[in-house]
């Protein structure tokens, strides 16, 4: 385990972390790097670190990274970070995902060694791992999801999901033992109004545990396609799933969007809801934005959209949408004008994989393949 005090010159690095000096910080979805930029200014401070980052989570004023070469712990107030590495009790330094429970435990999913968790209530903190000899349904976690109401957590694996919970332990479920549709999962979303939760796989569609299980796939549903990208429950509990074949509304019955409808692609990457319930679709071919009525599409020849390839979407609850793109860096459309963040302005690289904004301050994080 190394403490590092971050100086100015950190761009020497092949790989970069950046964030504005702002003290608050947000959680983001898989992303191989990060940076943040403050609502009110357009100056960057970069942080470096030698390796991609592909998942962030938010704990305070500490930011967990998991990445390709270990654990960092970010403290933003005062400028330093932590790297924990298999020196410091990690199985390996492919770290993929990363969640913080209701306990204030780190959990991160690796990719092929299991689960990590950090239990620092009492400093420097104890490391437990967990595989499939503890009862993990795979050892490469793709997406770890805490369940806000029960405080358990849940885990989607290469060999199935898990159920993991304080006094009963790993619960887990595969085709072999439930009714769950593939063991190749990729997402994971907890949905705390109901207690339900929903899994995207890569090859069967959508399985969802409430109680038992229920399978949505293109065979015996208007699933857009078997491979389920992204997972977003909007505010009125509908689900919206971005497929390789388009978009899926499902409020009890189930609505399609491809390119006919207005959709910009059908490969799509990402979803968000925005304002009033406006939703966006980050797709391959540009992003396109849907009142429950109309659509608009913004592409590279219709708009300031730098590269159509738009992986990362998100609004910041108000006028402005920011949208990470692959080589147009992050392009952010505030009503009709649009400011586009690429590297030889502010970025660190052009490829945007994730984006999030913290809720209190605006802040934003995105998440590039180089920084």
């Amino acid at each position: 385990m190394k403490t590092h005090w971050l100086s100015k010159l950190g761009l020497v690095a092949l790989l970069t972390l950046c964030v504005t000096l702002a003290p608050s910080q947000t959680q983001l979805g898989m992303s191989n790097n990060a940076a943040s930029l403050a609502p009110s200014t357009s100056t960057w401070q970069s942080y470096t670190n030698t390796n991609y980052i592909r998942d962030l989570a938010r704990e305070g004023d500490i930011v967990w990274a998991a990445t390709g070469g270990g654990v960092v712990r970010w403290n933003l107030a005062n400028g330093s970070y932590t790297e924990f590495t298999t020196a410091d009790g990690l199985p390996t330094n492919n770290i993929w995902s990363v969640a913080v429970d209701a306990f204030g435990r780190k959990w991160f999913g690796t990719w092929d060694h299991g689960v990590c968790v950090l239990d620092d209530s009492t400093l420097p903190g104890t490391w437990t791992i967990y595989t499939m000899a503890d009862g993990l349904a795979g050892n490469k976690v793709m997406d770890i999801d805490v369940d806000n109401i029960d405080t358990s957590i849940w885990f989607a694996t290469n060999g199935g999901a898990n159920r993991y919970a304080d006094g009963w332990g790993w619960t887990t479920y595969n085709t072999s033992n439930s009714a769950i549709a593939s063991n190749q999962l990729w997402s994971v979303a907890v949905d705390d109004a109901t207690g339900w939760v929903w899994f995207g796989t890569m090859d069967a569609g959508v399985s969802a545990l409430g109680g038992t299980w229920t399978t949505y796939s293109t065979a015996n549903s208007d699933l857009a396609n078997d491979f389920v990208s992204a997972i977003t429950i909007d505010g009125s509990g509908n689900k919206w799933f971005g497929t390789f074949g388009g978009v899926n509304k499902f409020d009890g019955t189930w609505t399609t969007y491809t390119t006919t409808a207005g959709l910009a692609g059908n490969i799509v990457y990402d979803v968000a809801e925005g304002p009033s319930g406006t939703m966006w679709f980050g797709t391959e071919s540009g992003a396109s934005k849907f009142d429950g009525s109309t659509w608009s599409t913004f592409t590279t020849a219709n708009s300031g959209l730098m590269n159509d390839s738009v992986q990362a979407i998100i609004t910041d609850g108000s006028t402005r949408a920011w949208l990470g793109t692959d080589g147009g860096g992050v392009n952010m459309l505030d009503g009709s004008i649009w400011t586009s963040y690429i590297t030889t302005i502010t970025l660190v690289y052009n490829t945007v994989f994730a984006i999030d904004i913290d809720p209190t301050t605006g802040h934003k994080w995105f998440g590039t393949q180089r920084g």
